[in-house]
């Protein structure tokens, strides 16, 4: 991939696998096609959906990348012969961009790389990452009892979540209610310090968002669950699709940068937020 057409070709490829996939009648098929969309995201979620796309297109079985330098800041090095993986990277000015070579784990050889090992009996330790990566983000967690059959709430810069449950269940909760918080709760704060109206943006489109950004939150972290349906993709455009997994990827990666770093001093909430509305999730 070494010309502006490929990457033209390139990309109205995935634009066109997602629009059939959305168009797919079998709704299993349709969402076990999703779901592997989303574990793709969750291996490579420091990328770009369509560099995401590049990855696997170029290496299917490729599980983690980097550049030359990059691996050897990690003590490995590129084995001998082996062809790199073509993605796009921003040129110094960001208005266009260049292919850049990265290599899968599989093309190193050297030091044994840390791994995550998080079976569910350790999911205590990834809800405390969670809730380090909310207070990072500046979002308030409370555990409170909730109405009804909710189990979770986001009130714009406060998530409240119900201290009944535990373990994987907390985990999956805290990870969707912080999305609805950086997809939903921030735009809408945007808007009104703007005074312009938010987007407009369905129930079902942003629980497919939140769903699916914690399906990502958790599959990086070893803690993958049941997944949606993902409603709001159901016959939409591979563009659509694109846009929103675009959204995804870039709220699971403040989750994700904020849950994985060194634990440090937490940031304070940036002023005082109002609630703009409750976002819920119940019990599949």
């Amino acid at each position: 991939m070494d010309s502006d057409l490929s990457h033209k070709a390139a990309r109205a490829e995935l634009k066109a696998r997602l629009a059939a996939l959305a168009a797919e009648v079998d709704a299993t098929r349709r969402s076990d096609g999703f779901r592997e969309v989303l574990r793709t995201a969750s291996r490579f979620w420091e990328y770009s959906p369509f560099n995401q796309f590049l990855i696997v297109l170029q290496r299917p079985g490729a599980t983690r990348v980097a550049g030359r330098k990059g691996w050897e800041a990690m003590g490995r090095r590129i084995r001998r012969g082996e062809r790199p993986i073509a993605i796009l990277a921003p040129t110094s000015n960001r208005r266009s961009f260049l292919f850049v070579p990265v290599f899968d784990l599989a093309q190193t050889r050297g030091r044994r790389l840390a791994t995550f090992r998080a079976t569910s009996h350790r999911a205590t330790r990834h809800v405390r990452s969670l809730e380090r990566a909310a207070a990072a983000l500046g979002i308030e967690v409370t555990y409170v009892a909730q109405a009804g059959r909710y189990v979770g709430t986001s009130h714009g810069g406060r998530i409240e979540v119900s201290p009944g449950e535990r373990g994987v269940a907390r985990a999956r909760i805290l990870a969707h209610e912080l999305a609805h918080e950086l997809l939903h709760q921030e735009e809408r704060q945007k808007a009104l310090t703007l005074k312009r109206p938010p987007p407009l943006r369905t129930h079902a489109e942003m629980e497919t968002e939140a769903d699916a950004t914690a399906f990502v939150v958790l599959a990086a972290l070893g803690l993958e669950v049941p997944s949606a349906e993902y409603v709001a993709w159901q016959g939409g455009s591979g563009a659509q699709i694109l846009r929103s997994l675009g959204r995804i990827q870039r709220a699971a990666k403040r989750i994700l940068s904020a849950a994985t770093a060194p634990a440090r001093a937490p940031a304070r909430p940036p002023g005082a937020r109002q609630p703009v509305e409750a976002m819920s999730v119940q019990p599949s």
